[in-house]
């Protein structure tokens, strides 16, 4: 598409998005979404198509305003930090409890398997995990790093 075209099939809906990040045009959040997303994707095409053009320049500078305008509000709130971990968390943790005690037990019970089995067949771990890997694995505790 011929960057004539790009700007006349186009221009409209621009001159709208500046409406609307001068405060001339009220709209719903949804749409200053809608309206971002629509800018963001006509810049690409012009980077894409058209990189050292004004029209770049102009969509780049249209969408950092659209964008600022979307998130102007939206400030850190110390308040809201500490209702996540005093709050939420052990809120989400309570409604997940059943869960989490299944999960807790299963583990408890295939860490006990394990425990067994290796108590009554010392070479079980080489079965399972190999013999070269438990092999390394000593090494590396004879030389004080398990890890």
């Amino acid at each position: 598409m011929r960057e004539v075209v790009f700007l006349k099939d186009n221009y409209k809906r621009w001159q709208k998005t500046e409406a609307i990040i001068r405060g001339r045009e009220k709209v719903s959040p949804d749409q200053k979404a809608d309206f971002f997303v629509q800018i963001s994707d006509d810049l690409a095409f012009a980077q894409t198509n058209y990189p050292n053009s004004p029209t770049t320049t102009y969509l780049n500078q249209l969408s950092t305003q659209m964008f600022r305008l979307i998130h102007k509000n939206k400030h850190f709130q110390l308040n809201r930090f500490f209702e996540f971990w005093q709050v939420k968390l052990p809120k989400s943790f309570f409604e997940e409890r059943r869960m989490m005690l299944i999960s807790f037990l299963l583990f408890a019970v295939f860490v006990l398997i394990g425990i067994i089995s290796v108590h009554f067949d010392i070479d079980f771990a080489k079965v399972v995990l190999g013999d070269s890997y438990v092999h390394m694995t000593e090494q590396n505790i004879d030389m004080g790093d398990p890890v």
